[in-house]
């Protein structure tokens, strides 16, 4: 037996790379997880245990009771904890330290770069790293999802004992598809809790439109910022141009990208975004489809060997050019999403993935 142990609900994207790596181990697993949080609520499955109801701070010595007692009624072979949490790191080092049965940390991005990205005060980012130093201390194995992470943020003693697993994407879900659709349609999808990100592809739309005949741009997704980004769009006259869905459950997703004739990640060149192993990114390229992302993190990597176009963060004409050269060439658009594709098979198919890692756990626990 396995178990997991998420602060998020099924809903949050850390909590479904955790999941999807953990249906390698078939029966032999448990995930603890809260039923409900800001993200959204997590469905009733015979292996996940919900220590809360709804995620709160306030009932965090709650969390720590039930969860331990989850644990020493399972007794875990090993325990895979995500995030340098509170709600994750307290009960995995009880377990390891009254057991002495191996820890496995999984920090995913590397957090204390992104609370600095949200502006979170000073000291929740001192702590997270306190907790991130603890995780590296107590863990048997340290999976970790962008080579940055490795390189800048995890120190040298500690590099013996990690593991390489990016996040990915469900290639018998995201395929190669088409939707009949007029004209050329540029897709973007994620949550609109910040736009900032998303006005450079704005400015491109703005600059292309003269470039590419019927072109269209699709936002999918929605969030607080949708309203201003709509408005935004209207006062610049490019409504005509744009199509926003709203919020779109992910289940929906690969339909809808099948009408998309490229598809675009627009990072901003952030602090957090550069350790982040975004799951977007790899489910556009498992629909075949052309992409293009901003140069950030390991993007370049990822889509490396023509598997898509990497244009610099933050600017509108650079990414204007690669929608029209994708546009203009049918052939080597084709070309490009069928590489993605195949690189994604190869290497990002979250069953290739879940069986490194289990790989790895099965040797520790042995």
């Amino acid at each position: 037996m396995i178990v997991f142990i998420s602060p998020f609900s099924q809903a949050g994207a850390s909590t479904s790379r955790l999941i999807h790596l953990a249906e390698a181990f078939g029966p032999g697993k448990m995930l603890l997880l809260p039923k409900t949080d800001k993200y959204g609520g997590s469905e009733d499955r015979d292996w996940f245990v919900f220590p809360l109801e709804r995620k709160s701070f306030a009932l965090l010595p709650l969390w720590w009771i039930r969860a331990c007692a989850t644990l020493f009624r399972l007794r875990p072979a090993a325990v895979v904890f995500l995030k340098p949490h509170l709600f994750t790191l307290p009960p995995a080092l009880l377990w390891g330290f009254l057991t002495g049965r191996p820890l496995v940390f999984d920090c995913d991005e590397w957090d204390p770069a992104t609370l600095v990205d949200n502006d979170e005060p000073a000291w929740k980012v001192k702590l997270t790293e306190w907790l991130a130093r603890k995780g590296f201390d107590a863990a048997t194995l340290i999976v970790y999802g962008n080579h940055l992470t490795l390189e800048e943020k995890i120190p040298e003693e500690y590099r013996k004992k990690t593991l390489y697993v990016p996040n990915g994407a469900d290639t018998g879900v995201f395929k190669p598809g088409s939707d009949a659709h007029d004209g050329f349609n540029v897709m973007y999808a994620g949550m609109l809790f910040k736009i900032k990100h998303i006005m450079p592809l704005v400015d491109a739309i703005d600059r292309a439109r003269g470039k590419v005949p019927g072109l269209r741009c699709t936002v999918v997704g929605g969030g607080d910022r949708l309203e201003e980004l709509k408005s935004i769009v209207a006062k610049r006259g490019l409504a005509p141009y744009f199509t926003f869905t709203g919020m779109v459950g992910h289940d929906r997703l690969p339909e809808i990208l099948k009408a998309a004739d490229v598809l675009i990640a627009p990072f901003e060149d952030l602090k957090g975004i550069r350790y982040q192993s975004n799951v977007k990114v790899f489910e556009y390229m498992a629909c075949g489809k052309p992409v293009v992302a901003s140069r950030v993190g390991e993007l370049d990597k990822v889509l490396s060997g023509g598997a898509g176009l990497i244009v610099r963060p933050g600017d509108p004409e650079a990414l204007a050019n690669a929608i029209a050269a994708i546009n203009a060439d049918k052939a080597a658009a084709e070309a490009m999403g069928a590489k993605a594709r195949d690189k994604v098979m190869d290497e990002y198919d979250w069953r290739v993935l879940g069986k490194r890692f289990k790989e790895r756990i099965d040797n520790i626990t042995r």
